[in-house]
C-alpha cells in the first residue's frame, strides 16, 4: 500500500484512542494531524475528525497497540472496540478512498 501512503483522507478517531495519544511524544506529522482535528459530540463520548495522511492514521493507531490486548496484554472491552472501529476505518480508506 505504499503508494497510497501519502494519500489524505478523513476519518473519524474514536474518543478512546485521542484521549490515550493526547499524553503521548509524537512526531511532527502525527501533532499536526491531532492538533488540527475536529471535535465532534457523540451522544455517548465524542470524536476526532482527522485529516491526515494514510501514513499518519497509521502511525496514530500504531500507538494504541496495547489496546489491541491480546498475549496476556489487559485491555477493556471499550479500547478493544476503539482499536478495532479505527483500524477498520483506515483499512476501508486504503481500498476504497471515496468512502
Amino acid at each position: 500500500m505504499e503508494e497510497r501512503d501519502d494519500m489524505v483522507v478523513t476519518l473519524d478517531m474514536p474518543g478512546t484512542i485521542a484521549e490515550f495519544l493526547q499524553d503521548l511524544d509524537m512526531q511532527d506529522d502525527e501533532i499536526e494531524a491531532y492538533d488540527g482535528a475536529r471535535f465532534i459530540n457523540r451522544s455517548r463520548g465524542y470524536t476526532l475528525r482527522v485529516t491526515a495522511t494514510l501514513a499518519v492514521h497509521r502511525a496514530l493507531l500504531s500507538r494504541c497497540w496495547t489496546f489491541e490486548g491480546g498475549d496476556g496484554i489487559e485491555s477493556s472491552s471499550t479500547e478493544r472496540s476503539a482499536y478495532r472501529a479505527y483500524a477498520q476505518r483506515i483499512e476501508r480508506a486504503e481500498h476504497d478512498p471515496s468512502k
